[in-house]
């Protein structure tokens, strides 16, 4: 398909994101803004983090692992998939050429975990995601230890689980896709229905 300009197509796909089966809720920019407004919802962010796209950057998982109502289970969850995966290093300065708010990120939780930051344990996995986090918590302790166990990744016991708490509550309104956050398809209904025709 050819547009006559640039406006025509930027017009084009912004309608089809309307239509999309869950249609984008903002501008990737405006996200961690959105989730301000939002409020707490551990929920929300536990399922965002269990199946977040990491070619999405970190901005958004650093923001949940902020919030004082975090979940154990996510802030392991995170930390666990990013470093597992990953070539460990002793000290900050040996990240000095990586990717820096990874990092930072990473550092962060680590130090939140030791600081006794996280306190609520109300959400787990399932069998599944227990077997892919136990196996990510296996890789970073051989790495860890490899190291010397360095005081940089060094976490208390607690943050390897096991998370046996039940399992989140998916949200009606909001869910994030490839990193993209999108409206639910339930909610896109309720606000226009009558207003817009939904294709089926």
């Amino acid at each position: 398909m050819s547009f006559a300009s640039s406006e025509e197509s930027k017009n084009f796909f912004d309608f089809l994101d309307i239509y999309y089966d869950n249609s984008r809720i903002c501008a990737d920019d405006q996200v961690v803004g959105w989730l301000e407004k939002r409020g707490s919802d551990p929920d929300f962010w536990h399922e965002t983090a269990l199946t977040w796209d990491w070619e999405a950057g970190t901005d958004v998982l650093h923001w949940i692992v902020r919030q004082p109502t975090c979940e154990m289970a996510t802030a392991s969850w995170i930390i666990i998939e990013a470093l597992s995966g990953s070539d460990l290093y002793p000290t900050a300065a040996d990240y000095v050429a990586s990717n820096l708010e990874f990092f930072d990120m990473c550092k962060e939780i680590a130090e939140r975990w030791r600081a006794g930051f996280y306190t609520s344990n109300r959400l787990g996995f399932t069998k599944q995601q227990a077997m892919i986090f136990d196996q990510g918590v296996a890789a970073f302790n051989r790495q860890r230890l490899r190291l010397g166990n360095p005081a940089l990744w060094q976490l208390p016991r607690a943050a390897f689980g096991p998370f046996t708490g039940k399992q989140a509550v998916s949200p009606k309104d909001a869910v994030f896709e490839r990193g993209t956050l999108r409206m639910t398809r339930q909610h896109f209904q309720g606000i226009y229905n009558g207003t817009l025709k939904i294709p089926k």
